[in-house]
């Protein structure tokens, strides 16, 4: 058995009546030859395909109708891609840019989808194209020429973005020159356009510190290119934290700053910290510092922002009102219930009380002398001085 081959001849259908030749291998059922005929062929490629069907003189059949799917497929920037489908087999016929026409076999892509690419395709190019398909039931069939001029749009490069804080009000950076950029929140959305340079920017009110921000630039063609998110920064200093009082007798600093925050404590010489609760709420361990000591207090944020300084004296615990050569008493304050003796002049002549339950206390003193001086000590339940201070009498 003999097989059919067909050799497809490059020819000019504006000027060539002869459409088609068929040249066979063998004897093609239902077709007549022409005649006989000597050809010289170079560079042969051989395609094979189902034969033919005989037709009934009388009863001819009517052509196929047209295959529905065929034509442009994917374009890219440097190449386009051509297709049949519901055809067995297809050669596509082209001519770019007006130069020699070219005749391809199509690559198989399933049983009955062909598809070309044609690469080194320039914006503009043109390219008038037309495809030579195959039927199921045998034999072949043309679809008609079209032209195809390649026009590729591409999208803009992702813009870029400078940083953009929590009290940023303008979003800036660089993207496609003309460009639309388009800043979006999530909520709103807010636009500018890209300069002859690039340059941009964006109004936007002042946004929460970790707020994402979707940037976008869209072209004169409605290209968009891909978006770039940004997150927004944390540039607002905590409120200066607040203290309670520190004595000399202190072991801690007590108060309150933003929750989470590092809260430093500074002696001029040595610095102590501790982190704020969720509440706020924070304690800072110190050595018992000396009263007039000043403390620089500070709250620092998880971005490194630092509040304004809060200055804190260290105060003693045992106060001594003055007392001059009129007074009959010495009064004060120190910590409720503590025994405060009062030491005469530095003789064993002793004067005592205790402490009422806001730490107040007088002692009864006959009149001294100017220049006296008076030792003043307090103790806690257990015994313990808490402080001992001199007082000198004034006149």
């Amino acid at each position: 058995e003999l097989n059919t081959y067909a050799i497809e001849f490059t020819h000019d259908k504006e000027t060539d009546a002869a459409v088609k030749l068929l040249f066979a291998l063998g004897k093609v059922e239902g077709q007549e030859a022409i005649g006989a005929h000597t050809v010289t062929i170079d560079n042969i490629h051989l395609y094979e395909i189902p034969a033919l069907p005989a037709e009934d003189p009388e009863n001819p059949e009517e052509p196929s109708p047209e295959k529905e799917g065929y034509g442009v497929g994917t374009v890219k920037e440097k190449s386009v891609e051509f297709y049949v489908n519901d055809a067995p087999w297809a050669i596509i016929h082209y001519i770019k840019n007006g130069t020699t026409q070219q005749n391809i076999m199509m690559n198989k892509s399933g049983a009955n989808y062909s598809v070309f690419t044609l690469n080194d395709v320039k914006q503009g190019d043109e390219i008038k194209y037309w495809f030579t398909y195959g039927l199921a039931e045998g034999g072949q069939a043309e679809y008609a020429q079209q032209t195809y001029v390649h026009q590729f749009k591409t999208s803009p490069a992702a813009p870029t973005a400078n940083e953009v804080s929590d009290q940023s009000t303008a979003v800036t950076g660089k993207a496609e020159a003309g460009s639309t950029v388009t800043v979006s929140t999530g909520a709103d959305t807010f636009t500018a356009k890209a300069d002859a340079d690039g340059a941009y920017a964006v109004e936007i009110p002042k946004q929460k510190a970790g707020t994402v921000l979707t940037i976008t630039a869209t072209n004169a063609d409605g290209q968009v290119s891909e978006a770039l998110s940004i997150t927004v920064t944390d540039q607002t200093a905590p409120e200066a934290p607040t203290a309670n009082e520190v004595t000399n007798q202190s072991t801690k600093v007590t108060g309150a700053a933003e929750a989470g925050s590092t809260v430093t404590v500074s002696t001029g010489t040595d610095t102590f910290t501790d982190t704020a609760d969720a509440d706020g709420v924070y304690a800072v361990a110190i050595p018992k510092q000396e009263a007039g000591t000043v403390l620089t207090i500070t709250a620092t944020d998880e971005s490194g922002n630092v509040s304004e300084a809060l200055k804190v004296t260290v105060t003693s615990v045992l106060k001594v009102d003055e007392v001059t050569t009129q007074s009959k008493a010495l009064s004060g304050k120190t910590e409720a219930g503590a025994t405060v003796t009062v030491n005469l002049n530095g003789k064993n002549n002793k004067r005592t009380v205790t402490a009422d339950q806001d730490g107040a206390f007088t002692v009864k003193i006959p009149k001294q002398h100017a220049g006296t001086i008076l030792t003043v000590t307090a103790q806690d339940a257990a015994g313990e001085t808490i402080q001992t201070m001199k007082v000198t009498v004034k006149k």
